[in-house]
């Protein structure tokens, strides 16, 4: 318990450190391939970010975890983008190439709205940001739209996490 107690107070002492874990975290938890391997974002981010309350300021916080769950987003768009581009599997895109069309023509008018609520859904928050790379959704919009949700996202997570700051210190 004594090196638990040590790495805490190593962290308090250093914010730097406690905002690079956030950012790390907020980015991964919204990547495809990283986010399927770690524990749970709740857990992580209420965590640190529980730890980084007394010593940073709550609008640093709030943007660096904004900023690395946007950026995570940003890569799966790409990964999408790339595989599109690159035409990686081309079986497969041949094969769903009519139910792609469909899906890019509906998404047309809806896919922001998707992007921006798929973002408080677990596994939704990286697929649907790559299935708009994959249907080639603008960069700009898909950037205004991930930044937007991030932000959301992030305010709500702080407030629980201060309220859990509350309940339990």
């Amino acid at each position: 318990m004594d090196w638990i107690t040590h790495h805490l107070a190593v962290l308090h002492d250093h914010p730097l450190w406690l905002l690079a874990i956030l950012f790390v975290i907020a980015l991964s938890k919204s990547t495809i391939i990283l986010s399927s391997v770690l524990p749970p974002a709740s857990v992580m981010l209420m965590t640190v970010v529980t730890l980084a309350f007394p010593v940073v300021p709550v609008v640093i916080i709030w943007l660096v975890i904004t900023l690395g769950a946007a950026c995570g987003s940003m890569i799966s768009y790409y990964l999408g983008r790339l595989i599109i581009t690159r035409n990686y599997f081309p079986g497969l895109m041949a094969k769903y190439k009519t139910a792609l069309g469909k899906a890019q023509a509906r998404l047309q008018t809806s896919g922001l709205l998707i992007l921006f609520t798929s973002r408080f859904i677990a596994v939704l928050r990286y697929l649907i940001p790559m299935a708009a790379g994959l249907l080639r959704f603008t960069q700009t919009r898909v950037l205004v739209t991930c930044l937007l949700s991030a932000g959301v996202w992030t305010a709500l997570y702080m407030l629980i996490a201060k309220g859990i700051e509350f309940t339990f210190f």
